[in-house]
């Protein structure tokens, strides 16, 4: 198994700045806990400036970077964006419509046509489910329109991800995508820490400890995490250095922690449980033994900074309190009683309409008209959510490209070492979805296009 270095041209970057600018983020972080966040402000703005000067950021890297930045437009009704959606349209014309735009080779075109026609189909499946509405009293229009609509833009992100590294390599990617990882993180403490001094810098859950860095939900926080995890580790054993491996999986576990989100707890165990149980099958006992081991130390040194400050004490035990919930009597939207309302009713509206389901973005006016009780929360599980609004042809258009790249990855992982670390991040995700939906959630879509580029790709050209 290896990870071999790609033969594209890079700028090269002094990595000591770029820890220098973390540790001014850091300092500003800090700052703003002790004052508030105008008095930390500056910091970010020089860690930003060296960051940006020393990797000489272009656009396509800046729409990474920007991807977790969120903000919700409302008019007429709540739109949740990104503002690198606001990049992604020049970076698109300039790919893919402008004259002088980069060509690709035949096998390169051949991966991003599969990866598009993916997006397409699924489009296409979610546009056909909506000839329900003729049959739904107030159908969410609107919602739908733009359901669809976010999905194109999801589409795009990916064929412009998976082109820029066909010319780029993914050196510089990976590169970018660890600093965000480990920055974003140190974010979200930030955040935390701030909430607990009495300082709300907009980086906490409705009113609550509970981390989301820039996103509106914690279980988004997370799930942005489990993919960055992987990007920051691969490209941690591109440079074999053993402390950068420690530091981003330690602080980006702390930051995952933090969301006091079940769902991610659950989702972080599995995806442990599934790298151990593909190093046992593979008989790879000395690379099983390292990976606990580095997960051994890591526990370790949590517990004892749990152990030593009070205040790491004081906010995980909110932190890991939360899992109490599983079996509590606990009442409201995230309670177990109302997921499982939900969930059971997804699954009979599906039942009721097999085939392409209630319609897109439609559940809840059918729900409340089925049950007879006022439904506003959405199904909250990414699988029944597609079974039940776009039914059997919609969940199989959802599911048929992911399980393609699983399978690709299984299939390469003797030969690449990268896929083990894919293969973690899609366990993670694949739960995550019973408890968040993520069909247009961009991370995902930018992911499935790394992992087309570095397995799928890969492995046809090194065919004869």
């Amino acid at each position: 198994m290896k990870l071999e270095k790609e033969n594209h041209p890079t700028i090269a970057a002094d990595y000591r700045i770029n820890l220098i600018a973390l540790c001014v983020l850091l300092l500003g972080g800090i700052v703003a806990v002790s004052f508030n966040f105008y008095a930390g402000a500056p910091f970010w703005l020089i860690s930003a400036i060296l960051f940006i000067l020393n990797n000489r950021i272009g656009l396509m890297e800046w729409c990474v970077i920007l991807l977790p930045f969120m903000f919700y437009i409302r008019a007429p009704m709540t739109i949740n964006c990104s503002i690198a959606d606001f990049l992604i349209l020049p970076v698109f014309y300039f790919y893919f419509v402008a004259r002088n735009r980069p060509k690709l080779k035949e096998k390169e075109a051949v991966v991003l046509k599969n990866l598009t026609l993916y997006g397409a189909l699924l489009i296409i499946v979610m546009a056909l489910s909506l000839y329900r509405l003729i049959f739904i009293n107030q159908p969410l229009v609107l919602a739908a329109v733009i359901d669809l609509f976010k999905i194109l833009v999801c589409v795009m992100y990916a064929a412009v991800v998976f082109k820029y590294l066909c010319i780029n390599g993914k050196e510089r990617f990976l590169m970018v995508a660890f600093y965000l990882a480990v920055g974003f993180s140190l974010l979200m403490i930030i955040g935390v820490a701030a909430y607990q001094q009495g300082v709300d810098l907009g980086l906490t859950f409705a009113g609550t400890f509970r981390a989301t860095g820039t996103f509106e939900d914690p279980n988004l926080a997370a799930a942005f995490l489990f993919l960055m995890l992987s990007f920051a580790l691969i490209h941690c054993m591109q440079k074999r250095n053993a402390v950068k491996i420690f530091i981003p999986l330690f602080v980006i576990l702390c930051a995952i922690l933090l969301t006091a989100s079940k769902g991610a707890f659950v989702a972080l165990l599995a995806g442990l449980v599934g790298v151990c149980f593909l190093l046992l099958i593979r008989g790879e006992f000395k690379k099983m033994v390292v990976f606990l081991g580095i997960i051994v130390v890591v526990v370790l040194l949590f517990f004892i900074l749990y152990q030593k400050l009070d205040f790491v004490r004081e906010v995980y035990d909110q932190a890991f309190g939360r899992i109490e919930e599983f079996a509590g009597d606990v009442s409201g939207d995230h309670s177990l009683k109302e997921r499982a309302f939900l969930w059971n009713t997804a699954f009979e509206l599906g039942m009721n309409h097999p085939v392409l389901g209630v319609g897109i973005e439609q559940f809840r006016p059918v729900a409340t008209e089925y049950t007879g009780t006022l439904v506003y929360s959405i199904v909250h599980n990414t699988y029944l959510s597609f079974w039940s609004e776009t039914g059997l042809v919609g969940i199989l258009a959802f599911m048929w490209y992911p399980l393609y790249l699983v399978f690709q990855c299984l299939k390469e992982l003797p030969y690449n070492r990268a896929c083990l670390f894919y293969l973690f991040s899609m366990c993670c995700i694949a739960v995550s979805m019973y408890s968040i939906c993520l069909q247009n959630f961009r991370v995902l879509w930018v992911f499935m296009a790394v992992v087309a580029y570095d397995v799928v790709l890969k492995k046809k050209e090194e065919e004869k």
